[in-house]
């Protein structure tokens, strides 16, 4: 299983209750998938900002932020 994301790196949340809030990457777990049990899915302790507690977000819930922004790169999370 490769993992995309290192501690650190910033995110933004795409869906859930969460959804638009920007956090930062701790560390990498696993979860199971509640429609396949048997698969397991990379996730992500996120440190979400404003807040002193951590949620876990699969890796299809958030998008990575990046540095400058250019035409190839999204831009980053905050304006």
């Amino acid at each position: 299983m490769r993992y995309r994301l290192k501690a650190g790196d910033q995110v933004r949340v795409l869906s859930g209750e969460h959804k638009g809030r920007i956090g930062t990457v701790d560390m990498a777990t696993t979860v199971r998938d509640q429609e396949q049990p048997g698969n397991i899915i990379p996730a992500y302790y996120v440190k979400l900002d404003g807040d002193t507690w951590y949620v876990v977000l699969r890796w299809d819930e958030m998008a990575h932020c990046y540095g400058a922004g250019t035409d190839a790169q999204p831009k980053p999370c905050r304006p």
